[in-house]
């Protein structure tokens, strides 16, 4: 399915690159096929086993440029949902983090931001597990969108912005 020197983007990892598929054994479990894969963002090295289904659904093809355009207009057409439980909120919010799907990324920025809006309108802040949560999802997308696009991380927005607000 993916090659070694491919990119692709893992859970709550980002954009990887694909550096080895090998055989070893972790632990006392057996030994399994892996794909190897280095964090852009960090000096880390991530293990995902080829037949856990679980993991394997986490990781997924970078977008390509159209894809990420496309995201970007979807994003004026999204709503935010509250989830008013808090516990609730919590597992579904990491839930979507974890996924690394970016149109589910782009649901969860898009969420917080407004209840940040509605907060701030009120004299109150985010709670702090949320702007965790808002924090790390746009990582997420941003590195991806820099990758993609070829700009910086500092471009996304204006980048962003631009494309939904163009002058």
């Amino acid at each position: 399915m993916f090659s070694i020197n491919d990119y692709v983007c893992y859970s709550t990892s980002g954009v990887c690159q694909i550096i080895d598929r090998k055989r070893a054994r972790f632990g006392n479990g057996e030994e399994q096929e892996y794909y190897v894969l280095k964090p852009l963002s960090s000096d880390s090295i991530v293990y995902v086993s080829t037949a856990n289904k679980s993991s394997m659904a986490n990781m997924r093809p970078i977008m390509t440029d159209g894809e990420v355009l496309e995201l970007i207009s979807s994003v004026t057409e999204r709503t935010g949902i509250w989830p008013a439980d808090e516990h609730r909120r919590h597992d579904l919010f990491l839930a979507k983090l974890q996924s690394g799907d970016s149109h589910e990324l782009a649901w969860l920025i898009t969420s917080l931001q407004l209840e940040q809006k509605r907060r701030n309108e009120a004299g109150k802040k985010l709670h702090v597990s949320d702007a965790k949560v808002m924090a790390t999802a746009e990582k997420l997308l941003h590195e991806e969108i820099a990758f993609v696009m070829g700009i910086r991380m500092e471009e996304v927005v204006p980048f962003i912005l631009e494309r939904i607000h163009p002058n």
